[in-house]
């Protein structure tokens, strides 16, 4: 099980996480003028692309934003760093690489 200081440590990294992630998704959420240059098809096949773009590392940003506060979640509950699948405790390399993991490496590897 991880001691006071490691949970600390994970913490930390994870409101760090957060943050970035929280700046990201409301950068991404911002409105972009692309102008009204509507005589210009190329353009607006480009400008549409980027839209679309954005959407996507938008919802990939804030899914993981989301495992970040279910991980700070189980911290204040204390059951941080316990495998979700089979209850066995999480490596710490792995939660070194990613602190919101919820599998232990086996469960990660089975799935």
């Amino acid at each position: 099980m991880l001691n006071q200081e490691e949970l600390k440590h994970f913490e930390a990294m994870l409101r760090a996480e957060e943050k970035k992630l929280e700046g990201a998704v409301k950068e991404l959420s911002e409105t972009v003028d692309f102008g009204s240059d509507v005589d210009h098809f190329e353009e607006e096949a480009d400008e549409a692309e980027e839209l679309s773009n954005r959407i996507g590392q938008r919802a990939t940003f804030e899914e993981r934003l989301e495992r970040v506060k279910e991980a700070l979640a189980k911290i204040e509950k204390g059951s941080y760093g316990v495998c979700a699948k089979c209850g066995e405790e999480i490596e710490r390399e792995v939660l070194e690489a990613s602190p919101e993991s919820s599998l232990c490496r086996q469960c990660k590897q089975s799935t």
